[in-house]
């Protein structure tokens, strides 16, 4: 499990750009540099996997995809998934939901901030799986435990954010 240290700096780069991007909504940059930060806590947060997703790459002769991420899906060193065609790195919570969280909030100090972030979760599954889920849940998910079950997305693993 991840712990609060782990998240400062992205609380304070996003303290910064919050407030920013408020001001001009309309401002692409700031929007990216958003994007990007969020995204970047995929180097903290905890990887989940599909049961169909882990049974493929069993079957593929890989190890447990919780010790890939999303650079090694191409490498013939990691995945082999040269084209991507398999296998897909899916935030747990949509991006834009987590900013759109963020942008909400009343209070934008460290722990507000951290209560939204720590959401950030990782799955591996597969591109049919995504299919299935990005029908319904594309970029919203009130309750994404609740989305994978009903899209009949199998996670093996309990989410820390629980």
């Amino acid at each position: 499990m991840n712990n609060y240290q782990e998240y400062e700096d992205f609380i304070e780069i996003i303290k910064v750009l919050v407030p920013i991007f408020k001001k001009s909504e309309e401002s692409i940059h700031i929007k990216k540099i958003l994007v990007e930060t969020i995204r970047m806590l995929e180097y903290v947060s905890n990887i989940n996997v599909s049961k169909a997703a882990q049974d493929e790459a069993d079957r593929l002769g890989l190890k447990s995809l919780t010790k890939y991420r999303w650079e090694d899906q191409t490498k013939k060193s990691g995945m082999n998934d040269k084209k991507r065609k398999i296998f897909h790195w899916e935030h747990y919570y949509p991006v834009e939901q987590i900013i759109n969280e963020l942008l909400s909030l009343k209070v934008l100090d460290k722990e507000s901030i951290y209560e939204v972030i720590k959401k950030t979760e990782i799955v591996w599954i597969l591109k049919e799986e995504n299919k299935k889920l990005d029908k319904k849940y594309k970029s919203f998910r009130p309750d994404p435990d609740k989305s994978y079950k009903e899209t009949g997305i199998v996670l093996l693993y309990k989410l820390k954010s629980e």
